[in-house]
C-alpha cells in the first residue's frame, strides 16, 4: 500500500500526517519526519510548533482527524488491535468513552472492577449508584452509603469507572 500524506489540520503547510502514522515538518524550508515520544500512556506523540506556541498531539489522533472518517462525531480515536503503536490509519476507529472502554476491556489492556485490584467497588454495586444516580440522588450520600469519596461517584455517573455497566443492560 502506498503511503499517503495530508496537511495536519490548523498545521498547513507546517506539517503533515501519513497513512503509515508518520509526522513530516516542512519548517524553515526543510522537510524531514520528526522523531515520536511515547508518553507515560504508551502512546506516540509529537511536538508540533506555530507562532511561537507549541503543542504536544498525539500521532493516532492526527492520523484519525486526516484519514478516518467521522460521520457519526465520536470523541474518541481505538487502536482497533490494541496497539498503541500501531497508528496506521486501518488500525484507527472513531468510538465513545464507553466504547472505547469496553473495547479496552475485552482486550485485556485493563482489568476490570473487582479484578482491578485497587477497586472498593464490585459489579453490583457500581450498577446499584447507577441506579440511585438516575433517580436523583446526590453522589453525598450515595458516596457516604459504599464508603467511597465523592469523586468516584461522580466517575461512575460519567462513565469514567465502571462505563461498560449500564442500567439498559440489567432492565
Amino acid at each position: 500500500m502506498e503511503e499517503i500524506w495530508k496537511d495536519v489540520k490548523g498545521y498547513e503547510g507546517i506539517y503533515q500526517v501519513s497513512t503509515f502514522g508518520r509526522v513530516k515538518s516542512f519548517k524553515w524550508n526543510k522537510k524531514r519526519v520528526l522523531k515520536q515520544n511515547i508518553d507515560r500512556l504508551g502512546y506516540s506523540r509529537v511536538k508540533l510548533y506555530k507562532e511561537l506556541t507549541s503543542k504536544i498531539k498525539t500521532v493516532h489522533s492526527l492520523v484519525a482527524s486526516a484519514f478516518v472518517d467521522n460521520v457519526e462525531n465520536k470523541p474518541e480515536v481505538n487502536h482497533i488491535d490494541g496497539d498503541k503503536r500501531n497508528n496506521d490509519f486501518d488500525n484507527l476507529e472513531w468510538v465513545t468513552r464507553v466504547e472505547n472502554i469496553r473495547h479496552a476491556y475485552s482486550k485485556g489492556l485493563i482489568k476490570k472492577g473487582e479484578h482491578n485490584g485497587k477497586s472498593k467497588l464490585n459489579e453490583k454495586q457500581a450498577l446499584e449508584i447507577k441506579r440511585l444516580l438516575s433517580k436523583g440522588l446526590y453522589p453525598k450520600e450515595i458516596a457516604l452509603k459504599y464508603n467511597v469519596a465523592r469523586s468516584t461517584i461522580s466517575e461512575i455517573s460519567r462513565g469514567k469507572n465502571w462505563g461498560w455497566v449500564l442500567l439498559a443492560d440489567y432492565k
